[in-house]
């Protein structure tokens, strides 16, 4: 998916399916157009924290941000902050802790 997406000349949203074969999920940061990314969705149990790490810096336009049924934990959530234009959020089924919350 990757591959097929480097000769972009603009980037605008990237969503990626559950039955897409996809494990290299820092790449998304990686890409030529990455930094004017607006919207992104993925939706992988392979998807962990530790996947978002560096996506503050590389994905500063990102806006809308959809990461339903993933493996993200409470661990997530200073990656996620370090989003600055982010302004929509689905975290929805994922393994959060929300005891003492």
């Amino acid at each position: 998916v990757v591959s097929l997406l480097r000769g972009l000349r603009a980037l605008e949203g990237v969503s990626v399916s559950p039955g897409v074969p996809f494990h290299s999920f820092g790449a998304i940061a990686r890409l030529p157009r990455a930094a004017h990314l607006r919207a992104l969705s993925l939706s992988s149990q392979f998807l962990t924290d530790a996947h978002l790490e560096g996506w503050g810096d590389a994905l500063p336009a990102l806006a809308d941000l959809a990461l339903p049924a993933c493996s993200l934990t409470n661990a997530s959530a200073p990656h996620l902050a370090r989003l600055p234009a982010l302004t929509a959020l689905d975290v929805s089924s994922n393994r959060f802790d929300t005891r003492g919350a």
